[in-house]
């Protein structure tokens, strides 16, 4: 199959339901979806393939049965791309007439969407009541691969480990804590050593890049290699492990209102430094320029942490 005139104008009916295609998982759904007969989104994205010399599904016999090809998948995040820069043009056009309406998406972990999510948006509701959220919740890993494809404008978590394709536009670094139930031998403690948490079961982090080195030190010399009851993604899951009297875990404290305490748990803080393991970042895709709701957003909560954690100490400061 051969390209024809690169020169030509872009057929945008054909490009809109290709990705309607790839959205829905089928043309049949696509069509359903958009009230469109499936015949005519075929033979609109059939001619897209033409223009562009390739093909951009693979098809497969059977109702729905298709996949993108390499082409069509390289398509489909230009085309995602350059949906985002239109949705930029609008709220700054939107701006310029001093609406400052749209969406932000947000990505976050499951304890930070409980914990800490709801006190900034319900904050930043009352400054810009006319911009509304899409939030996902997923672990950091998960998150980090949604903010690179633009799935999502911003995001807040644990522990994000550096790269070229993220932007930090902060970075707190909180107190490291074991936590317990308020009958555990150690609750009383004010302080305590890793190398004192071998003697108990442990509910941890899986995707936590410093997860080994932690073990590794929680191991008492000579001792062997402590394996946790618990390992999930989840911090939620581990904070019920602790109420259960199941299970420790590492965890970080975090409260807006300066009550850590309110989960009905206790939290010890851990002698050692622990690297990144507690540094909560605000994370935007390098090279990226967000829409007016999405940068009015990352200022708000930069300024807000900066408030919250202000007698703790900010990465960069030690």
């Amino acid at each position: 199959m051969v390209a024809k005139n690169s020169n030509r104008v872009v057929n945008t009916v054909a490009i809109r339901y290709f990705q309607e295609v790839v959205r829905a998982g089928s043309f049949r759904k696509a069509a359903d979806r958009i009230n469109v007969a499936a015949s005519a989104i075929n033979r609109h994205v059939k001619l897209l393939e033409e223009d562009l010399g390739t093909k951009l599904f693979e098809r497969s016999k059977g109702r729905g049965g298709i996949k993108l090809t390499a082409a069509g998948e390289v398509l489909s995040r230009r085309v995602q791309y350059a949906l985002n820069e239109l949705n930029v043009a609008r709220e700054e056009i939107n701006a310029l007439r001093g609406v400052q309406r749209g969406r932000v998406s947000i990505g976050v972990t499951d304890v930070l969407a409980k914990e800490l999510l709801p006190d900034l948006l319900a904050l930043f509701h009352e400054r810009h009541p006319r911009i509304d959220f899409d939030v996902k919740v997923a672990n950091t890993p998960a998150l980090v691969d949604m903010l690179t494809e633009d799935r999502i404008d911003v995001l807040i978590a644990f522990d994000v480990p550096p790269q070229m394709s993220i932007r930090f536009a902060a970075e707190f670094s909180l107190p490291s804590c074991i936590v317990v139930h308020p009958d555990h031998p150690l609750a009383k403690r004010a302080t305590i050593k890793l190398t004192e948490l071998s003697a108990y079961m442990l509910a941890v982090p899986d995707e936590s890049p410093y997860l080994r080195a932690i073990l590794s030190r929680i191991s008492s010399v000579g001792a062997a290699q402590v394996t946790p009851l618990l390992r999930t993604n989840s911090y939620e899951l581990m904070r019920s492990f602790v109420r259960r009297g199941l299970a420790i875990s590492l965890q970080t404290r975090l409260s807006m209102d300066g009550s850590p305490e309110k989960d009905g748990l206790v939290y010890i803080p851990v002698k050692e430094p622990l690297a990144r393991y507690s540094v909560i970042g605000c994370c935007i895709r390098s090279g990226r320029r967000l829409p007016i709701p999405s940068e009015l957003l990352v200022s708000f909560i930069c300024v807000e942490l900066e408030r919250a954690f202000s007698e703790r100490t900010k990465v960069g400061d030690n």
